[in-house]
């Protein structure tokens, strides 16, 4: 029971919702701050590519890669974890079809109660 509920939660936030939200968080920052992503872009660049004053030490553009892996490596981790979950639930889902049962997965979205 419990799991169906956080399913049907999960489906409604993750596409609409969610979508929504960043999009109207997205255009709110950007006029707060008066677009500092696209007024600040080539300064931004210009930092990056600058070269350290003093070898051994981590450059801006090192220390930018380390902490865009760092969120890119967990985002993909979590985006194939949540895919493959989904697609079992939706196999089992179609399992339990097969079978003929009076409440098939697919009747309920494929998710498991």
């Amino acid at each position: 029971m419990p799991e169906s509920i956080l399913a049907r939660i999960d489906d409604v936030m993750y596409f609409p919702i969610l979508i929504i939200v960043m999009t109207l968080a997205g255009l709110y920052f950007t006029l707060l701050t008066r677009g500092v992503q696209i007024r600040l872009f080539r300064e931004s660049c210009r930092l990056v590519a600058e070269p350290t004053e003093e070898s051994g030490k981590v450059s801006s553009f090192q220390a930018l890669m380390v902490s865009t892996a760092s969120r890119v490596g967990t985002g993909n981790i979590i985006g194939v974890t949540t895919a493959r979950r989904r697609r079992d639930q939706r196999a089992e889902g179609l399992r339990e079809a097969e079978k003929g049962g009076e409440e098939s997965g697919l009747q309920r979205g494929g998710y498991r109660s």
